[in-house]
């Protein structure tokens, strides 16, 4: 026969188990709730101020400074940076096919969200790196 002790020990290191499990699964799913929620927006809005500059400066290149959407911040849970390559418009308006922006939170060291070009506009996601 086991005491109430004995009993209520082992309910304390399962609970531990338990616990540290359940971490390990929650971990990723809360990094990549913390991307969604400070930087799929704010990524959105970076793309859509560079396809509104190209289609009025056809042929030039940008920074991604000299837009307010596109300046690095703190946000709510971090600090949100943005990175893109090939700067530059087309000679007819429009991104390279190839452009990529990348919107990365310091909160977290799984995911980024990538914004790419796509027929007639574009589509941001939510990668793991």
């Amino acid at each position: 026969a086991f005491t109430l002790i004995e009993l209520l020990v082992a309910i304390v290191i399962i609970s531990v188990l338990i616990g540290t499990i359940w971490y390990q699964v929650y971990k990723p799913t809360q990094e990549k709730a913390v991307v969604e929620t400070d930087a799929l927006i704010p990524a959105k809005n970076c793309m859509a101020s560079i396809i509104s500059y190209c289609i009025n400066h056809p042929g030039q290149a940008f920074s991604l400074n000299q837009f307010v959407d596109c300046q690095n911040y703190k946000s709510l849970y971090g600090y949100i940076s943005f990175y893109a390559e090939n700067t530059r418009c087309t000679q007819n308006g429009t991104l390279d096919p190839n452009f990529l922006l990348e919107v990365s939170d310091n909160q977290s060291d799984t995911f980024k969200v990538v914004c790419k070009i796509q027929n007639e506009g574009f589509k941001c996601t939510i990668e793991s790196f």
